[in-house]
């Protein structure tokens, strides 16, 4: 018989040792054990496993009741097993096996750690936030109608992205495709576009010149639907993380900021503390954002309403969901209002703060002035 074993300097302290007073049990007489000096001392030398014991059995069983050994048959003889007597020891023996599930560990670990209130020493920012927080502090600006401006948050001067406008033109044939199988799809595609445009959202693009190509983007984009909307059943998403032809995209350019979203715990919980509540939505959140007319070729996209025309090149004339940096822009913009405006409207600035999560507002106050006033 071949069997895998351990070979180890001590297997284990405990000797199971019988007396010789033991060996008078009836059901013992007349069979030869496999360890005929079983009332000594000696240690365990050899600890077989499950299967090789399995392997050893051979019919015979003799059991001498509730307070002696069991007997049973083997290849190498007869082996006992079980209590020998009354217990003449209050210790007791016993052996257990620990298996550490490093997987299983890791993802408690990081789940404990999601769901812990920050630390203030955790929420300092890094070199890369610290960068865009300067950036946006120095770039921003506001319209005469009170309308904010932003500067893209760039990593450093882009690489030539003007090849990501083939990848562009492959989605939208792509998207055609899809509009001759679905009639409505493409309608709600095409009046979300020509919101997007009646708004000032995006405009028609002129030729750009050869030194412009280079700091040129276009950005793909495609429709997704949301049943369950009470607005907008149909969003068209732009894609800022479409690489080019050399392997590139808008989104490897651009700083993603720090986030400024608080706990949505924290914003829950303050939310019904208050006697008088109020919901609230910001519609079109990141479009009430302006881009600088620098940035707005790099928002550059390809669009027709129907197959007959010429592909068209538009800009996207604000801040654009699917770039990295959209949702730092679209808070930091939230949060700069708030700072401008607070003296005017302390209450207001104040929910602008602390009860806002992404586009939903969770505010309230003790009394219906003041959450009129707020």
């Amino acid at each position: 018989m071949r069997i895998t074993a351990h070979v180890l300097p001590r297997v284990t302290l405990y000797t199971g040792k019988l007396t010789n007073s033991h060996m008078s049990w009836p059901h013992l007489e007349g069979i030869e054990l496999a360890d005929p000096d079983c009332h000594s001392d000696d240690p365990v030398e050899l600890l077989l496993g499950a299967d090789t014991y399995a392997a050893i059995l051979r019919p015979g069983l003799r059991n001498g009741g509730p307070l002696a050994p069991l007997a049973q048959q083997t290849t190498l003889g007869w082996i006992l097993s079980g209590i020998a007597g009354s217990r003449t020891s209050q210790g007791t023996i016993s052996s257990n096996q620990c298996a550490v599930d490093e997987q299983l560990t890791s993802l408690v670990r990081q789940f404990w750690e999601q769901e812990e209130w920050p630390k203030p020493a955790e929420m300092a920012l890094t070199a890369e936030d610290q960068k865009c927080e300067d950036f946006f502090a120095t770039t921003h600006s506001r319209t005469p109608e009170g309308r904010y401006v932003v500067r893209l948050p760039l990593k450093s001067a882009p690489t030539d992205l003007s090849d990501t406008r083939v990848a562009a033109v492959r989605l939208l044939q792509t998207m055609e495709r899809r509009f001759r199988q679905h009639p409505t799809f493409q309608q709600s595609y095409q009046d979300f576009m020509l919101e997007y445009e009646r708004l000032g959202h995006m405009t028609k693009a002129a030729a750009t010149s050869r030194s412009q190509e280079k700091r040129t983007c276009f950005l793909p984009h495609h429709g997704v639907i949301k049943e369950s909307s009470t607005t907008t059943k149909l969003r068209v998403v732009f894609n800022g993380s479409q690489r080019g032809t050399r392997g590139v995209s808008l989104n490897d350019h651009l700083l993603t900021g720090p986030n400024l979203l608080p706990a949505l715990a924290d914003v829950l919980l303050r939310w019904r503390t208050h006697r008088y509540a109020v919901v609230a939505d910001i519609e079109k959140m990141y479009r009430q954002v302006l881009v600088h007319p620098d940035d707005r070729d790099l928002q550059r996209i390809i669009w027709r309403d129907n197959v007959d025309q010429n592909m068209q090149e538009f800009k996207l004339n604000t801040v654009t969901y699917g770039l990295a940096c959209a949702p730092y822009l679209a808070i930091r913009t939230l949060r700069q209002l708030a700072t401008d405006e607070g003296k005017a409207h302390p209450l207001a600035a104040s929910a602008l703060m602390h009860d806002i999560y992404v586009d939903d507002i969770l505010t309230g106050a003790s009394t219906l002035s003041k959450t009129k006033e707020a």
